[in-house]
């Protein structure tokens, strides 16, 4: 096989940069990624405790007032659920 020619090598690396640049400007203009700002959420705390998981319940069955961070649940769960949480954060994952 022949070698290629820096010209090759160089037109490669142009279309890979060109494309990861592409990925990049269409993910951050989708919103890839659910916002952080509820990242540091203790999902424990709010499993054990009747009173807030009673409250975030009725806010997801639309039988209570919601919290920002319920609401943004609300807003953002099915799509979580169907996408298998691609857009999480690595936080959100865990």
């Amino acid at each position: 096989a022949p070698c290629p020619t820096i010209y090759q090598v160089k037109m490669k690396q142009f279309i890979a940069t060109f494309f990861l640049i592409v990925a990049t400007i269409a993910i951050i203009a989708t919103g890839e990624e659910y916002s952080s700002k509820y990242d540091n959420i203790d999902v424990d705390e709010i499993l054990h405790s009747e009173r807030l998981l009673k409250n975030y319940m009725n806010c997801l069955l639309d039988k209570g007032r919601c919290t920002p961070a319920g609401q943004d649940l609300k807003d953002n769960l099915p799509d979580g659920l169907e996408n298998g949480c691609k857009k999480c954060s690595f936080r959100k994952r865990l």
